[in-house]
């Protein structure tokens, strides 16, 4: 390795953690004292799952962890539909917007990622984070 290579590591590197909505409990304002005293510098924030934003949550992340130095990462799960609501999700359904097996069974969590409607629903969502809330990048996973 190079002496430069191990530079750039150390000037590059990021130390952080992830963190689902869906397994948080609202303590950001405990949580990243802790995480700024133990030298982390970066939370990748489940900032939406498919088109649904947790705006309150990354709000809570982005008022804690921001005055502390702490990088925020929006994680934005694509595709996947599980807290759309029930009347969006028959939408998309007839709409035909959703993944199918080859027997034309509907994946009922999932939009079909060929579809450019789809895709364009994902883009609005990502930008709309970029426009709406300071966060470091977005994170599509």
């Amino acid at each position: 390795m190079s002496v430069i290579t191990i530079l750039m590591a150390g000037i590059m590197s990021v130390t952080g953690i992830w963190s689902r909505w869906d397994r948080h409990d609202g303590n950001w304002d405990e949580l990243a004292p802790l995480l700024a005293a133990n030298g982390y510098d970066a939370v990748f924030y489940m900032a939406a799952f498919g088109p649904v934003i947790d705006e309150e949550g990354l709000r809570e992340c982005l008022d804690a962890c921001l005055p502390l130095g702490i990088e925020v990462h929006a994680w934005v799960i694509m595709w996947r539909i599980d807290y759309v609501p029930g009347v969006q999700l028959g939408s998309l359904h007839r709409e035909e917007r959703l993944q199918a097996y080859s027997d034309g069974e509907v994946i009922w969590n999932w939009l079909n990622p060929t579809d450019p409607r789809n895709v364009e629903l994902m883009a609005e969502t990502c930008l709309r984070i970029a426009a709406e809330y300071p966060v470091t990048g977005i994170h599509l996973d």
